[in-house]
């Protein structure tokens, strides 16, 4: 009750979830570090100070300094604006990455669910098959043959989410269209299409964030893993993962070289872990049973 004695006005669920957000520390660090990144994403041709790409060969091995805060490489390109071109590269290959693996999961996992019988069981046991091979090294395979390439190795990655998202989304299938609005929309005669669109899929949104929130991390390490085995993007591209596959012999000599690329990677990876871990402490009915908001 409000002073006054009026009544204090419900929030509604998306002020709701924004408190939540804010009250819940990890989510703000993710949230924070990715803004960061994604701002350098955005503004990184009028931030960095030099071409990324442009050789100098009479600045080369420059340690860190006022010329250069990251220093240059051997081909005396800057480090800094190569780290900050590499931004909006990471961020592309999470963002296709999770495409890839939803948009052949999610529309599998629904009909699976909906469907059942048969055809449940037969998305089902190719999703095994396909979660029997660990993911980077069946990301290696596929990359291998398919050939060299960021964007094959982009789709390589997504490729191996999709059994995840599948069977998040049967799961969630099975629980809602048990419900009584789906069982009441059924009754009036609604078809599959449009009890699909209207009330199931709405009500797999929260999962299905949290958990591409989740991969997002992964899907940036695990293609700058496959650029750092060579199957991924190729030098001069300014991917943080072949910038440590390129420098990493310079590790002890230059250590600025590998190091700041691999701290950009560590800091996008953590923020999108962080995010998508406080995103499943405020959307988990369960986590959240019996306290807060």
């Amino acid at each position: 009750m409000a002073p006054g004695g009026r009544e204090r006005p419900v929030p509604g669920a998306g002020r709701r979830l924004l408190l939540r957000l804010r009250n819940n520390a990890g989510a703000c660090l993710g949230a924070g570090m990715l803004a960061v990144a994604l701002a350098t994403a955005a503004l990184h041709p009028w931030l960095m100070p030099y071409d990324p790409i442009a050789v100098d060969l009479d600045a080369t091995f420059q340690a860190p300094g006022a010329a250069h805060p990251f220093g240059t490489d051997s081909l005396g390109r800057d480090v800094l604006s190569r780290v900050m071109a590499g931004a909006p590269i990471s961020l592309r290959v999470a963002g296709m990455a999770v495409a890839v693996g939803l948009g052949l999961g999610g529309p599998l996992g629904l009909f699976a669910g909906l469907r059942g019988g048969l055809a449940d069981e037969a998305v089902m046991r190719l999703a095994d098959i396909v979660l029997a091979f660990p993911s980077f090294l069946l990301a290696m395979a596929i990359t291998a043959a398919m050939g060299v390439g960021l964007e094959k190795a982009i789709f390589a990655v997504g490729f191996c989410f999709w059994p995840r998202y599948a069977r998040l989304v049967r799961g969630q299938v099975l629980v809602i269209r048990e419900e009584p609005y789906v069982e009441a929309a059924r009754a009036m005669g609604a078809g599959t299409l449009r009890i699909s669109l209207r009330h199931v899929l709405p009500n797999c949104l929260a999962p299905v964030l949290v958990q591409a929130t989740m991969d997002s991390g992964f899907a940036i390490l695990a293609t700058a893993g496959l650029s750092f085995l060579g199957l991924g993007a190729s030098p001069p591209t300014p991917e943080w993962g072949a910038m440590i596959a390129e420098y990493r012999q310079y590790l002890v000599s230059q250590w600025w070289m590998p190091v700041f690329p691999g701290l950009a990677l560590s800091w996008l990876t953590a923020g999108f872990v962080f995010l998508g871990d406080g995103l499943r402490d405020i959307l988990d009915p369960r986590l959240r049973a019996g306290g807060g908001l």
